[in-house]
C-alpha cells in the first residue's frame, strides 16, 4: 500500500511540475565549419536563432553594442564519464572603445524563421571595436572541450518589450503571448565539440560554387583589399533603373562567398516616402583578418526638371517632388 501511495504521489508531482512549465519558442544553435582549432587562431562561430512558434516575435541582437554586459557569452566544459565540468565561463563585462556608436537591434523573426549572427574568437584587430569580435579563448591546455553559448538580453532596456522573464520559483506569473518566454538566467545553445590543439590547424577549404567560382572576381578584390572595386561589383549586381533593369539584376554577391564571413539583415521596414535609404552590415575576410563594412542603397530618385514642370503644370508656386520607385543603387561601402 505504501508503495502504491509513493507511486501515486510521484505521478501527481510529475504532472504538476510539467503543468507549470512554460513553452519557450526560441531555439539557439551554435555551429562552426571545423571543430579543431589552435590557441591564437581566428575562428568564426555562427549562432542561429529559430522561432518555433506559429506567430511572429521580436528578438534583440547585439548590433553595435560596446558597453554594459554581453548579451552573448560562452562556457567551456570538459567531459569524463558523461559528467560535464565547467572549466571556464566568459566574463559578461564589456571592455571596448567607447567612441563607437552603441545600439542593439530590435529584429522581428517570423514563425518558423531562422536568423544567424557571427561570433569571432581570436580577432585581436577588432576585439575592442566590435561586439562580435569581443571574445577570446581562455588559457586552457590542449584537449577536447564542449562549448556552450549563453544568450541573456535582460540587461537591455528593450528586453521588457520582447521577452517574458520566466522564473523557476514564480509559477504564478502571467505571460504576454506576443512576447517570447525566456528563463531569467537566459537561453542556452547546444553543446559544440571543440578540439583545442597546440599546433596550427589547416584552413577550411572552400568548395567552388556557380556564385563563387575559383576565380571569383569579388573574392579576388577582397583578397587585394581593393574596396573601391568591391563597391563597384556590388553596385553592378544591385543597381537598376526601371522595371526592365530590375528583372535582370544579378544578385550573386548575396550568395555565400569564401571571402564574405557574414551578410547582415536589412531593416524590417522602410519609410514609404521616396527617395528612401536602406542599409545592411557586411563582414569580409581575408588573410589579414575580418573587415567590418556598411552598405547603403538609395531607393527611388528625384527628377528636379520633372518636378519643376509638374509644379508649373499644376500651377503651384513650390517645387513638387516626384520619385521613381523602380530605382536602386549603392551609395556607399564604408568601414564601421
Amino acid at each position: 500500500m505504501k508503495a502504491f501511495v509513493v507511486i501515486l504521489l510521484s505521478c501527481f508531482l510529475s504532472i504538476t511540475a510539467h503543468a507549470d512549465l512554460k513553452y519557450i519558442p526560441l531555439h539557439l544553435t551554435l555551429s562552426c565549419d571545423q571543430n579543431s582549432h589552435s590557441i591564437g587562431e581566428r575562428i568564426q562561430f555562427n549562432l542561429t536563432f529559430t522561432n518555433t512558434d506559429n506567430r511572429k516575435h521580436a528578438l534583440i541582437l547585439p548590433g553595435t553594442q560596446h558597453k554594459g554586459r554581453k548579451m552573448i557569452y560562452f562556457s567551456f566544459y570538459t567531459v569524463k564519464d558523461n559528467i560535464y565540468i565547467e572549466v571556464h565561463r566568459e566574463s559578461r563585462e564589456i571592455d571596448m572603445d567607447s567612441v563607437y556608436y552603441n545600439q542593439t537591434y530590435y529584429k522581428y523573426i517570423d514563425a518558423g524563421q531562422s536568423i544567424s549572427i557571427p561570433v569571432f574568437f581570436g580577432d585581436k584587430k577588432n576585439y575592442r571595436r566590435h561586439i562580435a569580435s569581443h571574445h577570446d579563448f581562455p588559457n586552457l591546455p590542449p584537449d577536447e572541450y564542449q562549448l556552450l553559448a549563453w544568450y541573456n538580453p535582460f540587461d537591455e532596456d528593450l528586453a521588457n518589450n520582447a521577452f517574458n522573464k520566466i522564473s523557476d520559483f514564480d509559477k504564478s506569473s502571467t505571460t504576454d503571448p506576443d512576447k517570447i518566454n525566456m528563463p531569467e538566467v537566459g537561453l542556452i545553445s547546444n553543446y559544440l565539440s571543440l578540439q583545442i590543439t597546440s599546433e596550427a590547424t589547416s584552413p577550411q577549404k572552400w568548395t567552388p560554387t556557380p556564385f563563387c567560382p575559383q576565380n571569383c572576381r569579388l573574392c579576388k578584390m577582397v583578397d587585394k583589399e581593393n574596396w573601391k572595386r568591391v563597391e563597384e561589383i556590388i553596385d553592378e549586381q544591385t543597381y537598376y533603373n526601371g522595371k526592365q533593369d530590375q528583372q535582370f539584376t544579378d544578385s550573386s554577391w548575396r550568395q555565400p562567398h569564401r571571402n564574405i564571413a557574414w551578410l547582415g539583415y536589412g531593416p524590417d521596414a522602410i519609410l514609404a516616402s521616396l527617395p528612401s535609404y536602406t542599409s545592411r552590415a557586411i563582414i569580409f575576410k581575408n588573410k589579414n583578418g575580418y573587415h567590418y563594412y556598411w552598405l547603403t542603397w538609395q531607393i527611388g530618385i528625384i527628377y528636379p526638371v520633372r518636378s519643376m514642370l509638374f509644379g508649373w503644370l499644376n500651377r503651384k508656386h513650390k517645387i513638387m517632388k516626384t520619385s521613381e520607385v523602380d530605382y536602386l543603387r549603392l551609395l556607399s561601402l564604408k568601414p564601421f
